[in-house]
């Protein structure tokens, strides 16, 4: 399904949403990638998006690191 606001967007000149938030708002950024690979929007807005989804990816693998956790004199890692 195609958003009104793609459709919106691209007849009008607006600023482009930052990738900060495309990372808030993965479904726009979905939304915005797919005009952009059918040529229907270009530009910064392209980028942006495709940033947002960066984000979002590293947020989550940042989620799979070792963490420390405390233990007596030092610090000991385990595995999540």
């Amino acid at each position: 399904m195609f958003s009104l606001s793609v459709v919106w967007r691209t007849f009008h000149a607006m600023p482009s949403r930052s990738a900060e938030y495309f990372a808030a708002h993965a479904d726009e950024a979905n939304e915005i990638i797919a005009s952009c690979t059918a040529g229907k929007v270009r530009g910064v807005e392209c980028d942006n998006a495709r940033e947002g989804l960066r984000i979002i990816a590293s947020a989550k693998a940042m989620k799979h690191v070792e963490q420390p956790v405390s233990g007596g004199a030092g610090l000991s890692y385990k595995r999540p």
